[in-house]
């Protein structure tokens, strides 16, 4: 009986070690600023041989999905890209980044043994004030001052789901004390047409 419980117990192992679902490998993060574009990469190593299928990458900005891919890099640049500039622009400014293989048409997912961090979009203050519309703070979790010298008529906040949640008139400064933690779109009316900026409010 003992050769058998051990010919047994061997093939159980042997059998789990060849159906581990192997973790990416070499994550990497690269972030920069140049001729004020946000430009970035994303990059990963397939994993280890396993028995498994492997069919892709689920790309995670802390612990939500971005995105499923095939190949083992996200991208942005100047000149070439295969992602959005506004992959920088989650979870307020900041975030975390895993990647983790896909198995077996997509139903079995492995672990992650790297993440890294982002800090969100890169611009300067001296940028914002050689924009001709922008806002200052943003991030922000009190108040916003508008950064132009065009004339404000009107003010809109407007959430994610298309509702007008707030209304200023005529100041370049606004409360947003009130305003729930989130991501909004700001609508200004000024005297050379309407002006759009992604205000993003941050918890107090």
């Amino acid at each position: 009986m003992k050769p058998l419980f051990l010919i047994i117990f061997v093939t159980a192992m042997l059998q789990s070690a060849f159906s581990q679902l192997n973790p990416i490998q070499n994550l990497d993060w690269y972030h920069t600023y140049p001729n004020q574009v946000n430009t970035y990469s994303l990059t990963w190593e397939t994993p280890e041989t396993s028995s498994d299928n492997l069919v892709g990458y689920n790309v995670y900005r802390n612990d939500e999905v971005y995105r499923f891919q095939t190949d083992t890099a996200i991208y942005y640049g100047i000149d070439s890209s295969n992602a959005p500039q506004d992959f920088l622009m989650f979870d307020f400014g900041s975030f975390y980044i895993h990647v983790t293989a896909v198995y077996n048409d997509s139903t079995d997912e492995s672990g992650y043994i790297d993440s890294v961090h982002c800090g969100g979009v890169i611009i300067g203050l001296g940028d914002i004030l050689k924009n001709e519309f922008a806002i200052y703070p943003n991030p922000a979790k009190d108040y916003v001052q508008i950064q132009t010298e065009q004339e404000v008529n009107s003010i809109e906040i407007i959430n994610m789901a298309g509702q007008v949640i707030h209304k200023n008139k005529q100041s370049k400064m606004i409360d947003i004390n009130k305003i729930p933690q989130g991501t909004y779109v700001l609508k200004a009316s000024t005297n050379k047409g309407i002006k759009t900026e992604i205000l993003i409010k941050e918890e107090e």
